[in-house]
């Protein structure tokens, strides 16, 4: 009896021996499986794209940034789509570069229209049937503009006759911040650009008025020694326009090296040679000796 159950017990563990080795060949099979299937992977990307090798492949780009930019030649930059400006860029940087330009870029479509809008109102004449005429409010919607606030900052200065750090004052800082805090004050030597280029078109809008008059342009001249021992010479052109408005305009302030008769015909007839003036009908000046040897030298140069 016990020689049988030794027997049993035999077969079952051979039994149970061979179940294990079954499996564990099963589960090497298995693995080397997946180990050929990886590798075959890899070699299809490979034979696809040669640049790439094991140990980098290209990861598809998911953040929305990539929408807004193209790669150039450079391996390091990228090129926005709106202005054409190479940011620097590296994929162990990350792409904060490039978030930031879309932030700052003026062309970017986000960017285009964000000035604030506001109520406000404007003054606006009503005509009644019965011929009475009133003034009421209508709404309207103003905008903030950094250019238009410059250019009013800049005529302040010149029609007041204040100096150009006027504007970098603490004080009228301040009052900017807290009337509209979006105005960025500028400094003194952009409000001084600013200002020059008022006079460069009004100068313009001059020409090209005196160009199409009608009527003769009378002139007035003065001279005068600053503190500083030096000459000046101011000349006005006084017109009346084809809508009979009288109008007073200085085409000239300037220096001069002295003040003789001659210089100061000079500088007269080379203001008017810049302005293209030839219709002079009289020139008013003081009664110093030396302005009549100008006045003899303009009579000799000036053809009407």
């Amino acid at each position: 009896m016990e020689s049988v159950v030794n027997d049993n017990v035999m077969i079952v563990d051979e039994i149970n021996n061979s179940e294990d080795n079954s499996c564990e060949e099963d589960s090497e099979a298995k693995s080397k499986n997946d180990v050929d299937g990886d590798t075959m992977i890899k070699k299809k990307r490979m034979s696809s794209n040669p640049s790439i090798s094991d140990d980098k492949i290209e990861r598809k780009k998911t953040s929305y940034v990539w929408d807004h930019f193209q790669k150039t030649n450079d391996p390091n930059k990228v090129e926005c789509n709106y202005c054409g400006k190479c940011i620097a860029f590296k994929p162990s940087n990350g792409i904060s570069g490039m978030k930031n330009h879309i932030t700052r870029c003026k062309r970017f479509p986000a960017n285009l229209n964000r000035k604030q809008n506001l109520a406000d109102f404007e003054s606006k004449t009503i005509t009644s049937p019965g011929g009475t005429s009133k003034t009421v409010k209508v709404p309207r919607c103003w905008q903030f503009d950094q250019d238009n606030c410059r250019k009013a900052l800049a005529r302040m200065l010149i029609v007041d006759e204040l100096p150009f750090v006027f504007t970098e004052h603490e004080g009228f800082r301040y009052f900017c911040k807290q009337l509209c805090p979006e105005f960025v004050p500028p400094s003194r030597t952009t409000v001084t650009r600013d200002c020059y280029s008022i006079f460069i078109e009004e100068r313009s809008e001059l020409k090209d008025l005196l160009s199409k008059l009608s009527s003769r342009v009378c002139l007035t001249t003065d001279t005068w020694i600053s503190g500083q021992n030096l000459g000046y010479m101011c000349l006005t052109a006084h017109f009346i326009d084809d809508r009979c408005t009288l109008h007073k305009k200085i085409i000239k302030f300037c220096p001069i090296p002295g003040h003789s008769g001659e210089i100061i015909g000079k500088s007269i007839e080379k203001c008017l040679n810049e302005w293209n003036l030839r219709r002079i009908l009289t020139i008013t000046i003081d009664n110093a000796r030396s302005n009549d040897v100008s006045i003899q030298y303009l009579r000799r140069r000036i053809t009407h």
